[in-house]
C-alpha cells in the first residue's frame, strides 16, 4: 500500500498537482493503465513523481515549477 503525505500547509498544493492535466499526462506515460477504468499507482510509480514543496495557486504555476515550455504545455493540454 502506498501513501502520500505532506504537511498541512502544502496539502492544497499537492491536491492541485495530483488533479492537474500535467499529472494526468505523466500517468498516461509512466503508470500501468487498467483499460478505461483507471491507473495502478503502486509504490514504484508514486516514488518517481516529484511534487512541489512550495505553494501552488493554479495550474500555470505547476507548469512553471516544472519549467515546461509553451510547446510542452500545449501538448499536455491536448491530452484528454
Amino acid at each position: 500500500m502506498a501513501f502520500l503525505s505532506c504537511d498541512s500547509e502544502n496539502i492544497d498544493s499537492l491536491f492541485k498537482v495530483l488533479t492537474s492535466q500535467l499529472f494526468y499526462y505523466w500517468m498516461t506515460k509512466n503508470v500501468h493503465e487498467y483499460g478505461e477504468s483507471g491507473f495502478r499507482l503502486s509504490n514504484q510509480y508514486v516514488q518517481e513523481f516529484s511534487a512541489p514543496t512550495t505553494k501552488i495557486k493554479d495550474e500555470c504555476e505547476i507548469y512553471e515549477y516544472y519549467h515546461l515550455t509553451k510547446e510542452e504545455i500545449s501538448y499536455i493540454k491536448m491530452i484528454k
